[in-house]
This record gives C-alpha cells, sequence and structure tokens, in this order.
C-alpha cells in the first residue's frame, strides 16, 4: 500500500507499507529506509505517521479525534506493564504442581524486557525459571472450555532458580539450583506448561502480540483442548 500528496505540487512524499519514506523533487529521488535510521516500525507507528501526513496534503481525510486515537495507541504500547497471572497448576517435565493455600504459583510477562517467569513459593523457599523470548521455540495458547493452557517449549534445558523467602523490605537472592532435596524440585526439561482459568490468559496473548508481533504465538480452541490435554498427560 502506498500513500501519496495529490498531484501539482513540486515534492510529493510516498509512505509504503515496507516503512520507506519517498521524497520526490523534479531533478532527484532521494530514498531513506527505515534500516538507516534503525527504526522498529509496527502497525500504529504507521498508522500514526499516515494520520499526521494526511492533513498536510489537506485532503481533509482525518480528524482531530483519528490523530488522539493514533497517539493514544502509541502511548499505550511503551507503558504497557508486566502481567503477573496466578495459574492452577505448573507442569514441568514428568511433575506437576498445584496452587494451594500454602503453594503459591503464578506466571509473569516482561512484555518490553522479553522474558516470562515461572515462579512457586512453598514454606520458606521459593523457585522459578527464567525464559527469554530469544530461548522459547514454541509458544502455544489453549483458550479451553474450563481451563486456559500455556505451553512453552525451549531450546535448552530449563534453568532451575531458588532462593530463601526474604524478611520484608529485602529482596530475593536467586541462585542456580539443580539439587532434588525435596518433592518441589523442578525436573531438568525442555518444555513446561501451565493450567489457568478460563479467560485468564486472552489479554496477555493480545499484549503479547501487540508489543512483541514478531514473536511466534499458536493459539487453538476450545474443540482442540481435549486432543492438548491427553498429549500432556502421556
Amino acid at each position: 500500500m502506498e500513500i501519496s500528496g495529490p498531484g501539482g505540487g513540486s515534492n510529493h512524499t510516498h509512505l509504503t507499507e515496507r516503512g520507506e519514506i519517498l521524497e520526490d523533487a523534479h531533478d532527484k529521488k532521494d530514498e531513506l529506509r527505515a534500516e538507516d535510521l534503525e527504526l522498529k516500525l509496527n502497525e500504529p507507528f504507521l498508522n500514526f505517521m499516515r494520520l499526521r501526513l494526511i492533513p498536510q496534503w489537506g485532503q481533509g481525510f482525518t480528524s482531530e479525534c483519528q490523530l488522539k486515537t493514533a497517539q493514544d495507541q502509541l502511548e499505550w504500547h511503551s507503558q504497557i506493564k508486566p502481567t503477573r497471572l496466578p495459574v492452577l497448576a505448573l507442569h514441568i517435565g514428568n511433575k506437576k504442581f498445584a496452587r494451594t493455600n500454602e503453594c503459591d504459583i503464578f506466571v509473569k510477562f516482561f512484555y518490553h524486557k522479553k522474558s516470562v517467569i515461572f515462579q512457586m513459593s512453598k514454606d520458606k523457599l521459593c523457585r522459578k525459571v527464567d525464559i527469554p523470548f530469544d530461548d522459547i521455540t514454541s509458544f502455544c495458547f489453549v483458550f479451553g472450555q474450563q481451563s486456559d493452557i500455556l505451553t512453552i517449549e525451549v531450546k535448552s534445558s530449563l534453568i532451575p532458580l531458588s532462593a530463601a523467602k526474604p524478611l520484608p523490605g529485602k529482596f530475593l537472592d536467586w541462585k542456580v539450583d539443580y539439587s532434588k532435596d525435596d518433592e518441589y524440585y523442578f525436573p531438568e526439561s525442555k518444555s513446561l506448561w501451565v493450567e489457568a482459568e478460563k479467560g485468564s490468559l486472552e489479554k496477555t496473548y493480545a499484549k503479547l502480540k501487540y508489543t512483541n508481533p514478531h514473536l511466534t504465538c499458536l493459539f487453538t480452541d476450545a474443540g482442540e483442548q481435549g486432543e492438548t490435554s491427553a498429549r500432556h498427560a502421556t
């Protein structure tokens, strides 16, 4: 798609889907590519640029309301905060950890830092795995009839971390921990999946796709949930 100004002027500006800004004059044609500026273009940015350019051509195809909407999109993108989501169960390898009053389990998505953590707290010990998006080979969401499921597969084995619960006002001191001293250790694995309350993962999926459009995120509908659950159980 190309947006261009009306004929009759000495200079025309063109904005293309590839993110190129072209300026034509009578005696020259210069091309400035997004790659030259090291810009990371996304659809909200392109929409914003289109709305900014159209009024300069005097076409009257936009309004202050539309321009404000585009500006709000850019601002919202930069202000998206990490999501902390409690889960019903965490499955790593052949082990299942269920959420109880004594065992807190959650997943936290860092959209701009591009990582996701799975954390469990039981008694005086906390355990977690921290997975960068770059290490994820499969990111699959299942929006089921009874619950939502997120499955992640990674390039290399997950690195388990543990930390003692700190005193109030103190931070967790995470360390790599491959020990198997208790039944709550995280086994070696290249995959994990969590079960969450129905509808809880849908907004997370939308935010992931909005902030990381190049991230491969798959999703299946409720009709495929039974097959997916059966596959995990084997």
